[in-house]
């Protein structure tokens, strides 16, 4: 799996610190897909690999985290290739609107 047991990237690290946030990040494990209620994946990519790996018993919902932006912005880019922290702001900003939404949908 990629990056699995890697450090966070320095650009996302900045990110989550200037607005107040700790950083960790794990593996999708088999176990997940029973253990969890919802699993949301940040693009369409995600989202084939999520249900790619899914087991017949899973019991999670798969959902598309960016359906939920009230703005509207479906998929939730990974900023790996970006220069700088803007691309990880702008991601973490996309994923506080789209959880502040889910939960109000399902909270």
């Amino acid at each position: 799996p990629w990056g699995l047991g890697e450090m966070m990237l320095t650009g996302g690290c900045g990110a989550l610190r200037l607005m107040g946030e700790s950083s960790f990040c794990f593996q999708i494990r088999r176990e997940d897909f029973t253990t969890f209620e919802y699993i949301f994946g940040m693009d369409d990519e995600n989202m084939q690999d999520l249900e790619a790996e899914a087991p017949k018993n899973s019991t999670a919902k798969l959902l598309l985290l960016g359906e939920f932006d009230p703005e509207g912005e479906r998929i939730i880019r990974d900023p790996y290739y970006d220069r700088g922290s803007e691309g990880f702001e702008k991601c973490y900003q996309q994923c506080v609107r789209a959880i502040k939404a889910f939960l109000e949908k399902h909270g």
